[in-house]
C-alpha cells in the first residue's frame, strides 16, 4: 500500500512539474501573424464570406426562433 502512495505521489509531482514548466512563459504567446493576401485570395475570403452571411440569414428567416447550428465552411464544401 505503501509503494503506491509513493509512486502516486511521484507522479502527482512530476505532473505538477511539468505543468510549472509548460506555463512558464511570462511573456504570452506574442502578438498574431499578419499575412498578406493576393487579388484571388482576396476574392476566395470575400466570396466565402459572403456565401456564410447569405446562408445564414436564409437560415434565420426560415427557422426563425428555433436554435438551429449550421458551418458554412461544411455546406460551401458540399456544393
Amino acid at each position: 500500500m505503501e509503494l503506491r502512495v509513493n509512486l502516486a505521489r511521484r507522479i502527482l509531482f512530476v505532473a505538477s512539474a511539468l505543468t510549472a514548466a509548460a506555463c512558464s512563459d511570462v511573456g504570452g504567446p506574442g502578438s498574431p501573424p499578419t499575412f498578406t493576401l493576393d487579388a484571388s485570395e482576396q476574392r476566395v475570403a470575400t466570396s466565402g464570406n459572403d456565401f456564410s452571411f447569405a446562408l445564414f440569414q436564409r437560415v434565420a428567416k426560415s427557422d426563425a426562433g428555433s436554435n438551429v447550428f449550421i458551418s458554412p465552411l461544411s455546406a460551401s464544401m458540399s456544393r
